[in-house]
């Protein structure tokens, strides 16, 4: 009963609240453009990602990492650029920026670290699914990083739910219950932002590809994205033959063998995960 209490007045306050939506960080909207200009180059990134010293110490500690860096320690943004590619450094800088701006909920540390790990694995294996179809892979990417957008928000109110009921909910339930409810918030957000159309459709058709209208490739890369993202992060309910039976993947073309690749990305993604925290 207490799941359905909290279910309903989550419902009711996302409904008749008015909603207080993150604003689009500049750096992040501007590296979006940057994604589909041909002209851009490493300098006018740098000199971006400059505009922002948190960020641009992340962008740095990431390229510094175990898992990109080389002999030498970066110490510059040109360098990173160099040694990593502009197609990285922009993947790296536009999730450190929602990161640093959306993925901040006081107390729900625990909540946010599972929302942010999700996030990073799907866009990851959106990326990987994409390039082995040979498809737009920072499309891709984008969406996969994301078609959740608003679940901070939303637990932000579900955090304030639970305290004024008194009712305590385990991390699962969290997320399920974010995973229930984000699409309308995550739908306004992109509005907002004025995201690419093919975002807001991975957006509004979540884990059911079939409802795609318009740009279903990249709706079924989501899907499947999230399959591998929720196998990776333990999720009981997914398993290695559930994903190679899932409708999604005859949907995309793909044979046991390239969903078997896949999973051997698996410890690489992590890597990655690792070195976002």
């Amino acid at each position: 009963m207490s799941l359905e209490k909290i279910q309903a007045e989550l419902e009711k306050r996302l409904a008749t609240q008015k909603i207080e939506l993150p604003l689009l960080p500049e750096v992040a909207g501007k590296v979006m453009s940057m994604t589909s200009d041909p002209n851009a180059d490493a300098s006018h990134l740098s000199a971006l990602i400059h505009r922002d010293q948190a960020l641009a110490t992340n962008v740095l500690k990431i390229a510094n990492s175990s898992m990109y860096a080389g002999n030498v320690r970066i110490v510059s943004l040109q360098q990173a650029v160099s040694r990593l590619g502009m197609k990285l450094i922009r993947e790296i800088s536009l999730a450190a920026s929602v990161q640093n701006s959306v993925y901040r909920v006081p107390g729900q540390e625990l909540a946010i670290k599972a929302l942010w790990e999700s996030s990073v694995a799907t866009s990851a294996f959106s990326r990987e699914i994409a390039r082995l179809r040979r498809k737009n892979v920072e499309s891709a990417y984008v969406c996969g990083l994301l078609c959740g957008i608003g679940k901070p928000v939303v637990l932000k109110i579900l955090a304030a739910v639970l305290k004024d009921l008194k009712l305590p909910l385990t991390i699962e339930e969290v997320m399920a219950m974010l995973n229930r409810t984000h699409i309308p918030v995550s739908t306004r957000i992109a509005e907002e932002w004025k995201l690419p159309q093919q975002v807001a459709e991975t957006i509004r058709c979540g884990d059911d590809f079939t409802l795609a209208t318009a740009f279903q490739d990249e709706v079924q890369t989501i899907c499947l994205a999230r399959q591998y993202a929720g196998f990776m992060m333990a999720d009981l309910a997914i398993t290695k033959e559930s994903i190679i039976a899932h409708p999604v993947a005859e949907a995309l073309n793909l044979y046991p063998e390239d969903l078997t690749e896949l999973f051997a990305r698996c410890e690489t993604i992590q890597q990655m995960i690792a070195v976002t925290r």
